[in-house]
């Protein structure tokens, strides 16, 4: 398969989510890596589609690409990746994230008026 860079997916795409196929290719690492992210890093939890599948949004794969930069290219521990993130302002609550949140509300609502 071939491997997309973090920069590349972006470009001409405006997807709206990212699977975390998509995404463990973008950054080259399995899939499971992100699943262990999530539960070390706030703010890339992943919403979930109809099927249950992970689906991230550019932000959250945005925040992925900064974490693997630290941690797998410059060579952070976890806690010093958190800490570098928090010093960068990239803190979840953000008005990006607060946004995001409210799409996802907004598509599991809509999707709650449909089957009723």
């Amino acid at each position: 398969m071939e491997e997309l860079k973090g920069s590349d997916i972006f470009q001409g795409q405006g997807k709206l989510y990212y699977t975390i196929g998509e995404v463990s290719r973008m950054i080259g690492e399995n899939p499971s890596l992100l699943r262990f992210w999530e539960k070390q890093f706030r703010g890339i939890s992943p919403g979930r589609n109809s099927k249950g599948n992970r689906i991230y949004t550019p932000v959250q794969v945005q925040r992925i690409l900064s974490i693997h930069r630290l941690v797998k290219e410059k060579g952070y521990t976890l806690a010093g990746a958190r800490e570098a993130l928090a010093q960068e302002g990239d803190k979840p609550g953000t008005k990006e994230e607060l946004r995001m949140r409210l799409l996802r509300l907004k598509d599991w609502l809509l999707e709650l008026r449909e089957r009723i």
